[in-house]
């Protein structure tokens, strides 16, 4: 890898971390003597502090080391959590999300930052009240002054770290002086000495290559693991063993064992270390010597780190086992080509199939139709590779929910469903602040205060709650609270006032609530520093909509409201149902499509739209010809694709029905952003564009007046 590609990683893996620890800080408040979520969060802040020191992140360092002084005065039971600590936890976060992101860009952080410095001089404080100090962090001494420090602890456990690099680490721009230096952090090092790893000769001497290894002997009460840990970049290809603590002579033997080169030169260099007497090292090199021990060991047996046990740790950190990788990181940008690749790959299949059936040779039609689902499968698969779980996000709501209750002197909870309900990693990021929008609506608008909650005869603790799940080749998002609830008469008397409905004209509860995602529309008493300026619910249906996706509301008084978001699995490649329309060409998901029948005999038509009888149920459909204003066909019977769109139902009277078709989804430009029904286009193997549907954008059009005075008349 080269040192562009391992910051990339860093900065990733940092992103992680940080998302973890939110997590984790949310799961803490609620169970504040879970030692196992603290140890978490302290494992995510320690990582992210030592990965920065490899790139010579002092302020990253330096406001991790503190926030790291704090997490482990918790840990020891110092301090407790409560909501106090947990807020001032949460604002490192946000600090540290902050700082990775200017790292991201080669940005130095804002100097002075306020919010980074006041957060140290808060811990400080804190550390200080129970008299435990903030030690300064590291400020990126050179590397000829790692083993400078003399301060050694007696509490601290001593240890061998056995290092044998990989000779082109150079080349993949990783620097082990860096690695070196860090360890400066965990604890003191006492004496680092240089051995030779790999023969040296004038005639084979390459620059770029490392010919040393290194045996260090180091005092610290780090864990074994948080040893390994700041090796684990390099570990794969390197020879890496953390002995101790107290590393005994047998465990040393072993590790003489393994190492290549000269063991009269590792011996010598443990006795420089101070790891060995005399006896010890008369042992190590053969001699009968029965009583040697380790200088620094204790009565008890020493405890012994096999090698392969240290393989084993890296492993399991780095994903890998059996020299097979579990999980590998890909820029976003390689997959989005894949994508695009296998959206050709689809279109030319299109174009094959097509050709085949028109030779008419079986052969050639069977081995096209296996040629066909292999792109099936490959096109499932890839698309995969671009989705992710829901719960990646749903931690924001958490925040976002506890934030506003403590403004608005709320008490409220949050409660997740679905979060293992994955989504195309595009529309994430589209539809959080849409999400955003809607949660801030219900925590604000519509749960009541604790005391109006209680002389309603509810819980004072109003409740929201998230669901996710699939319906219908679509990802259905449900965000539900148990609060006051949408009175249809307030928005009525609002749109009176905005002049948007007429005093004499009647309107269905649905159609007032679909009022409250107009422009400006809102119903706030007061403009508050959370919502009731107008902006927000008009902005979640227009992001939607950018998606192919739709919002909806179903509320009830005093009971509460529903928003239901409906989106599409993917934006890049669907399973279409081609149809025609006169000359034209369209194309309806198929995920949409319930049923396709001739149009009844019995029907009300007006003006393109109409009522149909189906089996004893009320239809209402749309004639495509007339919506897109297409001359009318000569086709006497003509053909109707019932859709289903959430619980609605509409037909779409077409001329002709072509059958299923893999879609690619091509966006259209600016010119078409305003017609309705039009959810994108897509090339057809003969190499024609046809026009996508956007079924839901044309149930929404459809007039509800027309469509209730039709049903009447037909009643």
């Amino acid at each position: 890898m080269s040192m562009e590609e391992i910051f990339a990683t860093f900065i990733a893996e940092s992103r992680d971390q940080i998302e973890e620890m939110e997590r984790s800080l949310f799961a803490l408040e609620q169970a504040p003597d879970d030692a196992e979520l603290l140890n978490t969060v302290f494992r995510a802040a320690h990582t992210i502090k030592g990965s920065a020191g490899l790139f010579a992140l002092d302020t990253v360092i330096e406001f991790t080391h503190t926030a790291e002084n704090l997490l482990d005065a918790l840990r020891h039971g110092q301090l407790h959590v409560d909501a106090e600590l947990i807020s001032e936890l949460l604002r490192v976060v946000d600090v540290l999300r902050v700082l990775i992101d200017c790292a991201s860009r080669r940005e130095d952080p804002p100097s002075p930052h306020r919010e980074k410095d006041d957060l140290i001089a808060a811990m400080a404080r804190r550390l200080a009240a129970i008299g435990k100090s903030a030690p300064d962090a590291p400020s990126g001494a050179a590397a000829d002054d790692v083993a400078a420090e003399s301060d050694t602890s007696a509490s601290s456990a001593c240890w061998l770290l056995s290092l044998r690099f990989d000779p082109r680490i150079a080349k993949s721009g990783n620097n082990p002086l860096g690695l070196l230096r860090y360890l400066r952090e965990l604890g003191t090092v006492q004496q680092i000495v240089p051995v030779e790893a790999q023969p040296l000769s004038a005639d084979g001497y390459d620059a770029s290559q490392l010919y040393l290894g290194f045996e260090i002997a180091m005092r610290s009460d780090a864990s074994q693991q948080e040893l390994e840990a700041v090796f684990e970049w390099v570990a794969e290809d390197s020879n890496i063993a953390v002995l101790g603590p107290q590393p005994s002579p047998d465990v040393l033997s072993k590790r003489l064992r393994e190492l290549p080169g000269d063991p009269e030169a590792v011996i010598a260099a443990w006795e420089r270390c101070g790891l060995l007497d005399a006896r010890a090292a008369a042992r190590l090199r053969g001699a009968p010597e029965e009583d040697a021990s380790v200088v620094d060991g204790s009565p008890k047996e020493a405890h012994a780190v096999p090698q392969e046990a240290v393989s084993k740790a890296q492993a399991a950190r780095t994903g890998r086992g059996d020299g097979e990788a579990r999980f590998i990181r890909i820029d976003s940008r390689r997959l989005d080509h894949l994508i695009n690749l296998v959206g050709e790959l689809v279109i030319a299949g299109s174009g094959a199939r097509m050709l085949a059936d028109e030779t008419g040779n079986e052969a050639l039609i069977e081995a096209n139709e296996q040629f066909q689902q292999l792109v099936e499968d490959v096109r499932d698969s890839s698309l995969s590779l671009r989705t992710v779980p829901l719960e990646t996000i749903f931690s924001r709501f958490t925040r976002v929910v506890r934030e506003i209750s403590h403004d608005l002197g709320k008490t409220i909870t949050i409660d997740f469903e679905g979060g293992e309900t994955e989504i195309d990693r595009s529309l994430i990021e589209r539809v959080s602040d849409p999400l955003i929008h809607i949660v801030r609506n219900a925590a604000d608008h519509g749960i009541e205060t604790p005391e109006e909650r209680e002389h309603a005869g509810k819980d004072p603790m109003g409740r929201i709650k998230m669901r996710a799940f699939y319906d219908s080749g679509s990802v259905v998002i449900e965000i539900s609270d148990d609060g006051r609830g949408v009175n249809p008469e307030k928005i009525r008397q609002k749109a009176l006032s905005l002049g948007l409905i007429e005093a004499e004209q009647v309107l269905a509860d649905e159609q007032l609530q679909d009022m409250l995602f107009e422009p400006g529309f809102s119903t706030a008493q007061s403009v508050t520093n959370i919502s009731g300026r107008g902006v927000g619910l008009d902005v979640v249906r227009k992001n939607l909509k950018q998606v192919r996706g739709t919002v909806s509301l179903n509320s009830a008084v005093g009971k509460g409201s529903t928003f239901t978001l409906r989106l599409p699995l993917t934006l890049a490649i669907i399973d279409g149902f081609l149809v025609t329309v006169g000359t034209e060409k369209y194309v309806i998901p198929v995920e949409l499509i319930r049923e396709c029948i001739e149009l009844p005999t019995l029907q009300s038509d007006a003006g393109g739209f109409g009522i149909c009888n189906v089996r004893g149920a009320v239809l209402p459909f749309v004639r495509l010809s007339r919506w897109f204003n297409r001359p009318d066909s000569d086709n006497k019977r003509p053909n109707m694709v019932v859709a289903q769109v959430g619980d609605r139902y509409v037909g779409l009277v077409v001329d002709r029905l072509l059958g299923e078709s893999q879609t690619v989804i091509k966006p259209l430009g600016r010119l078409f952003a305003g017609v309705p029904g039009i959810g994108g286009a897509t090339i057809l193997g003969t190499g024609e564009v046809a026009l996508i549907l956007d079924v839901p954008a044309m149930v929404r059009s459809i007039d509800a007046d027309t469509r209730a005075s039709l049903e009447q008349a037909a009643a």
